[in-house]
Order: C-alpha cells, then structure tokens, then sequence
C-alpha cells in the first residue's frame, strides 16, 4: 500500500473490539489481556519490518527469523503506525509513544458516541513525549464520526481540536449504498 498511494499509507494497530463476533468467527484470541500481550508483542516487531529492517524475533505470541519485508518502504524512516484506543486504558498512551500517533476515542464502556473535546486533546498531547523517536511530533488523529450538517460549527470545531495539537480529522463514512459513499468521500476533506 505504501506503493500503490505513493508514500501516503499508514498502519492503524489496536487491541480490537473483543465483543465483535468476528473475531472469535476466525479463531482469533477474544481475551482482553491477551489480545493486548500480543499488540505490546507485535507493535515493535511490526515497526521493525514496516521499517524495512531485517527482523529477528522469538516470542511468546510472534516469531521472525531474518524476515525483510520486500520491497523496502517509500516513506522514512518507515510506514507511520498509529495505535487507536480508549483514553480511558491508560495503556493506549504508552503504546503510542512507541509508535508515531494515536487514534484516541472515548467511552468504550457504553454504545454512544462522544467527541474529545478540545481540552481533552490538549491533555492527550501533553501526555505523550514531546516527540516521537525520528524526532517529529506525533500524530494525533481525531474523529471516528459523521460531518456534522452545518459546516461551520464543524469547522470552528475542528479548528479548536487543532490548536489543541490534533493533526488529523477522520471522517466515518458508513458503508452502504455505493453511490452514497462515493459522494462522501468526492465531497472532500473540510478546508
């Protein structure tokens, strides 16, 4: 994908909903505590390959024995990886600060959707280290939602998410009607 988009790929990692059926459909590991050994496990070994580094790893949920993923990377010093997550699992920060942003969200304990606030960007920021380990500022990548209707509030909205340090917005686009989409997604980014 880093080749196909021209240098403009990012890898998103996260524990994963363990509540979605189809994680224990394909056999994949449903406990929290586990899932989570196994994302701590593999997050360095994937920055590593997404690096373009020969890797050599021997642990209890990944093995890699000299393995170079092909062809080497556009972007460097590799693929950016994002690590998503609750801010209420304090866990989500340090794993970002492993890595190169955060895809934060809120409220994972009911069925309603609640936007960080600016604030609380603010103090999402201030926890991670000034910068990553290529010595750049981290990504922050917020949203996970549909525009709202009227663009101005959606503007002033984004712009105080970004004085408060957020450097992406993400728009859900729900999946569906193919030309319903395709109009969601023509419409463009706000500017």
């Amino acid at each position: 994908m880093d080749h196909l988009s021209a240098g403009r790929a990012t890898v998103a990692v996260g524990v994963g909903d363990p509540k979605d059926r189809g994680v224990a459909a394909f056999g994949e590991q449903t406990d929290l505590k586990t899932r989570a050994a196994m994302l701590d496990e593999g997050l360095d070994l994937l920055v590593g390959l997404l690096g373009g580094d020969r890797v050599t790893h021997q642990g209890a949920h990944y093995r890699a024995d000299g393995v170079t993923l092909r062809p080497a990377p556009v972007q460097a010093p590799r693929v950016p990886v994002w690590v998503g997550g609750s801010t209420q699992a304090k866990a989500v920060l340090r794993r970002a600060a492993r890595a190169d942003g955060i895809v934060p969200y809120k409220l994972t304990d009911t069925d309603e959707w609640a936007d960080l606030t600016p604030d609380e960007v603010h103090d999402l920021v201030a926890a991670l280290p000034a910068t990553r380990a290529d010595g750049e500022p981290f990504d922050v990548a917020v949203g996970g939602r549909r525009r709202r209707p009227d663009e101005r509030a959606e503007r002033a909205y984004l712009a105080e998410l970004a004085a408060a340090g957020a450097t992406w917005w993400l728009e859900f686009i729900k999946a569906g009607d193919p030309e319903s989409m395709r109009a969601a997604v023509a419409r463009g980014p706000l500017r």
